[in-house]
């Protein structure tokens, strides 16, 4: 479970009609204008590490990509490994 934004496992209890607003939250950064449109590069590390809350933000973002040992356990048994 993360801290921050949830873990993307909502269900619903009853019927949702398309478009119904579920979920509002507050972004955890903005990029500088300067960063609009562009790739992100090693300038984009560089702004996200100088932010106040870089350390929370970066927590945030390791929910987003598997662990060595997640990635081991589902090479070594597919069938039981958890996402």
């Amino acid at each position: 479970s993360c801290p921050l934004g949830g873990s993307r496992q909502w269900i619903a209890t009853s019927r949702v009609k398309p478009g119904t607003l579920l979920l509002v939250e507050n972004p955890l950064f903005t990029w500088p204008a300067e960063q609009i449109g562009k790739s992100l590069n090693l300038s984009s590390l560089h702004h996200l590490c100088s932010l106040e809350n870089a350390s929370q933000l970066l927590h945030a973002m390791e929910e987003l990509h598997p662990t060595r040992s997640h990635v081991n356990a589902i090479l070594s048994n597919p069938e039981t490994a958890t996402p």
